[in-house]
């Protein structure tokens, strides 16, 4: 499933925040693309989009972290209400080490 790039972002917040909200609704897959070698999880202080679900309409995509796929950097999203995850489009840079 992708991410749509024209989703709305409703809210940020500190990346630790969003670690918080997800680690109660720690889906399967989401858990895959975080023991993959090329995850980066977001830093405690960036500041992170939070974007309305697709899947449920309920809850909020917050963001995991970035994983490179296919030779791109793409941001992991997952939602702390039904736990869907998606991935965008592409990052325009790697991430910090």
């Amino acid at each position: 499933m992708e991410f749509s790039e024209a989703s709305q972002v409703i809210d940020v917040e500190p990346g630790w925040m969003a670690a918080s909200a997800l680690d109660r609704v720690r889906s399967p897959e989401l858990g895959a693309l975080m023991t993959r070698a090329s995850f980066r999880g977001t830093a405690d202080w960036d500041w992170v989009p939070v974007a309305p679900c697709e899947a449920c309409q309920d809850g909020g995509l917050r963001v995991a972290g970035t994983v490179r796929v296919r030779n791109a950097w793409r941001l992991v999203r997952a939602c702390d209400t039904c736990g869907a995850v998606t991935l965008s489009e592409s990052s325009p840079r790697p991430p910090s080490p």
